[in-house]
């Protein structure tokens, strides 16, 4: 099947989402170092406090290792970008249009995975609030968690199978590079 060439020529329409994708992945940055700056400085300023579990919580684990599984999905897209992801089909080269679209494929389970993480990080923290409080909203709480949590994983697991020559069946190296060759 032969790609017909654009009129517009080779240009990369990626360019500007990306650089606005790394400009709100560093806001989160921002944000979640502004979370720890504010957290320590209560801690430092009521010493008193009976319960140092009512400021850092289960949830900051969360959000951060949510926000590293991001990073780590941000650049598997930018090494995917820098292969030719935004660009027309028709002038990347074989090895760039295997090469870019392996890196996609590779950060799509690690941007549903990031999202799930911050999720549960959100839920936790919500849990923490009201533990006390109703026992319905806390049953409606651990539900949503585990609901969201079953079903994105089986997306990941979903994402991850259907890769390589052979959707749904363990993929061998042989497997890869005879591929690789074809395509």
């Amino acid at each position: 099947m032969d790609v017909p060439q654009p009129d517009e020529g080779d240009i990369n329409v990626g360019t500007d989402i990306f650089r606005a994708c790394w400009v709100l992945t560093g806001l989160v940055g921002a944000v979640l170092v502004f979370r720890c700056a504010v957290k320590a400085w209560i801690r430092w300023a009521l010493p008193q406090v009976s319960a140092p579990g009512r400021i850092w919580g289960l949830e900051d684990v969360f959000f951060f290792f949510g926000y590293t599984v991001d990073i780590l999905h941000m650049t598997l897209i930018q090494h995917s970008y820098n292969w030719g992801l935004g660009r027309h089909f028709y002038y990347l080269t074989p090895e760039e249009k295997v090469q870019a679209l392996r890196y996609d494929f590779a950060s799509q389970p690690c941007a549903v995975a990031a999202a799930m993480i911050s999720r549960t990080g959100m839920m936790w923290f919500l849990l923490s609030c009201f533990a006390n409080s109703n026992r319905r909203l806390r049953i409606s709480i651990i539900i949503c968690m585990i609901v969201q949590i079953v079903v994105n994983s089986i997306t990941i697991v979903q994402i991850v199978v259907q890769c390589g020559p052979n959707p749904y069946h363990s993929v061998s190296p042989n497997d890869i590079s005879s591929w690789q060759e074809q395509y």
